[in-house]
């Protein structure tokens, strides 16, 4: 009975051991940095047609693990305006470990006008005769298009 005590002993700190071992071995080679994404001016201007390739144009993003991720940054989204024309827009970033960054900036849309009306007929209606008024009226904006259903 001693003996066996004696071996579970030993196979207990060898399984310890070893266990510690891969532990902090994997643990060392473990990547704790996250990318940085950067950008140029604090406001971009972009026409109301902008792509993505427009809205991407002076963002980098770097990892001092993974070297350069700018071809992997992507525009997550862009919000309702901020005020006429303002846009935040934000950035996202991954690294090979699935460390994710994200960036926010205000985009400004150059030649932007507010949405405006369109009628389908004259307003013009006989007396007393029934009409439907969302029936001819539709709205236009430059970036969303139609809108006549909003």
């Amino acid at each position: 009975m001693k003996i066996f005590r004696i071996v579970i002993i030993i196979l207990f700190i060898l399984i310890a051991g070893v266990y510690s071992f891969f532990y902090f071995s994997s643990r060392s080679k473990k990547d704790f940095t996250y990318p940085v994404i950067s950008y140029g001016k604090e406001i971009l201007d972009v026409p109301v047609d902008a792509t993505d390739a427009d809205l991407l144009k002076d963002v980098t993003a770097y990892d001092s693990k993974d070297g350069d991720l700018t071809q992997w940054v992507l525009v997550e989204k862009i919000s309702n305006f901020i005020e006429k024309g303002v846009s935040n827009i934000t950035y996202a970033v991954a690294d090979f470990n699935d460390h994710v960054t994200k960036v926010s900036r205000k985009i400004r849309y150059v030649g932007y006008k507010s949405p405006h009306f369109t009628f389908s007929q004259d307003m013009r209606f006989p007396l007393g005769s029934s009409f439907n008024i969302l029936g001819i009226i539709g709205a236009h904006d430059l970036i969303d298009g139609d809108i006549s259903n909003k």
